[in-house]
């Protein structure tokens, strides 16, 4: 195996089962991008987390500012999505986390912050 390999193992029967029962009852949350049109889409490994870095970037955050933390498992968050877009979980908590950040754009006292817009666009790509 080389560097930078990627190993990927197979499922056991119990959950490939599982995925069959969920994908035939419509639930596509442990469906496969790579094997389920419902899932496949037009998602790009890695965009969700840039477009949350990018957000963060534009972020003006002062010391011991709690939304430091928030954006911090935001961050997180959006590696997991961009990996496994079909971990409901994540996506919804992702979710949570970037609303909260809308509802506490910037400190009262200070003069810049994200705007709506940039919040909006970055939940549109969540779905």
């Amino acid at each position: 195996m080389t560097k930078g390999q990627v190993v990927t193992m197979g499922d056991s029967d119990s959950m490939r089962a599982r995925r069959y029962r969920a994908h035939r009852a419509g639930d596509h949350s442990l469906c496969r991008p790579e094997a389920c049109d419902a899932v496949a889409g037009d998602h790009v490994v890695g965009s969700i987390e840039a477009a949350v870095r990018a957000l963060a970037e534009r972020m003006v955050l002062g010391d011991d500012d709690p939304r430091a933390v928030m954006l911090e498992m935001a961050l997180r968050l959006a590696g997991v999505v961009d990996v496994t877009p079909t971990a409901t979980d994540a996506v919804r908590e992702l979710r949570s986390l970037l609303a909260w950040l809308a509802e506490h754009p910037r400190a009262a006292d200070e003069g810049q912050g994200v705007g709506d817009a940039e919040l909006s666009a970055v939940l549109e790509g969540l779905g």
